[in-house]
């Protein structure tokens, strides 16, 4: 069918390998699933908004908030300069929470 014996060609392939790869384990590991590191930042809440407020008006700096608040940088920072889903957040505790409660009733509750 193809011209040649396809058995004899991988018996002299597997007698190169033998030669020159020895003592080398040839099976292949089996592909392991790898599960991924669940990402460290919490779920937004309307209290949590607050704090990050509250925090910034107190003179804290962006990455200590993120720290306190287990938010990254770019998450607060979007917050304080209202950026993105914060764009229409209005000013003052009062508003805020109520901005946030109308916008996210379907926001899960954050896992600490």
């Amino acid at each position: 069918m193809l011209g040649f014996d396809v058995s004899d060609t991988m018996r002299n392939i597997r007698w190169l390998l033998r030669k020159h790869v020895k003592g080398v384990e040839m099976k292949a590991p089996a592909a392991l699933p790898v599960e991924k590191e669940p990402k460290p930042y919490g779920f937004m809440t309307a209290d949590l908004l607050l704090k990050v407020v509250r925090l910034n008006r107190e003179g804290l700096r962006v990455n200590e908030i993120a720290k306190v608040t287990d938010l990254s940088p770019t998450s607060v920072s979007n917050i304080l300069r209202k950026k993105r889903a914060y764009i229409t957040m209005p000013d003052g505790d009062a508003a805020i929470a109520k901005w946030f409660n109308a916008r996210h009733s379907h926001a899960k509750t954050r896992k600490d």
